[in-house]
């Protein structure tokens, strides 16, 4: 299993292998209940005082996991956990009903080797965009060493390639309304802060008829061979060594790994020669690429840049965006 992942649940008939040795893979989506306990993440977090040299320490506390008395870490007096059943009732209550259907969850591993960060993953109305079909997923993620805020995401999938699609839109950016990302931190009532929460979430399909939007306007800007030259050593350029240096090897592995998807990935084919084709490309190869520098905490990051939206491929839409059609 992966040195990031202590627990882990995925639905593999639909999101299919990750790069982790999976511990408990599934077929069909489960209910708020199993997939709390299939993911390993049934335990609660109290909260005990901290001591040194036999005195209390005030104004902190310790999170303390329920099974193995684990200090996840420290916080401040402030600070009010979520406990991760409370996380999945949250996202029952966005979805209605009790009815949401989970495709992951999992506990992961902070940079000090604390099993803290707390994700899952429920499946949203698909939508139709650019002839594929695309699966909407909710995300929750949390933490319970103090280092993270609350999140919440909506994430659009393509199916054919199982790449993510981390488009931002104007609404997104401007204010809550149609945002695909939600945040809190975990103080003051934090109950009052995910009924607001659930409120504007519910407002994701805003967001999600504004994908196609975006979609068909990239595939309508041309993009010619000089341009896509052009656009990637804009995205990944060159340090000014020619490829002597480390830094110029991979920003020239990155540029020609994509022109490969692009000119010769199936499913991209039909997009060749449009901005939203490069965008593809884009996507696939930096979302699925193993990062350069295996540290231990890049494989954390890569986990959440996914659902956040990776910075590369935030920058690449934004640049292919600005080419005049």
């Amino acid at each position: 299993m992966s040195d990031m992942v202590e627990s882990m649940a995925l639905d593999v008939s639909v999101l299919g292998a990750s790069w982790h040795e999976l511990e408990n893979p599934f077929n069909g989506a489960m209910t708020a209940k199993d997939a709390l306990q299939t993911a390993g993440i049934g335990w609660l977090v109290d909260q005990a005082p901290v001591f040194v040299d036999g005195l209390e320490v005030p104004g902190f506390k310790a999170n303390v996991r329920s099974t193995d008395k684990l200090v996840l870490g420290f916080v401040s007096d402030v600070y009010r956990p979520i406990q991760n059943h409370e996380a999945f009732d949250f996202v029952d209550e966005i979805i209605g009903n009790g009815e949401a259907k989970y495709h992951s969850a999992g506990c992961l591993f902070n940079k000090y080797d604390r099993p803290t960060r707390i994700f899952i993953t429920a499946q949203l109305t698909p939508i139709e965009l650019m002839g594929d079909k695309v699966d909407n997923y909710l995300v929750f993620s949390h933490s319970h060493d103090g280092l993270n805020a609350v999140k919440v995401f909506v994430t659009p999938v393509r199916v054919v390639c199982n790449n993510t699609l981390t488009l931002a839109t104007e609404s997104a950016q401007k204010n809550k309304k149609g945002s695909r990302f939600w945040s809190t931190k975990h103080t003051g009532d934090i109950k009052g802060k995910l009924q607001i929460a659930q409120q504007t979430m519910k407002l994701y399909e805003e967001y999600i008829s504004a994908v196609p939007v975006i979609a068909e306007s990239m595939n309508a800007i041309n993009l010619y061979p000089e341009e896509e030259a052009q656009f990637l050593e804009a995205l990944f350029p060159d340090d000014g060594t020619q490829g002597k240096s480390r830094m110029s090897q991979n920003a020239e592995t990155m540029r020609n790994e994509i022109m490969k998807c692009y000119n010769f990935k199936p499913d991209i084919e039909r997009f060749r020669g449009t901005a939203w084709g490069m965008y593809q490309a884009v996507t696939d190869i930096v979302e699925h690429i193993s990062p350069f520098r295996q540290t231990k905490t890049a494989e954390l990051n890569r986990e959440f840049s996914v659902v956040e939206g990776h910075p590369v491929i935030m920058r690449a839409q934004k640049m292919l965006q600005s080419i005049k059609v």
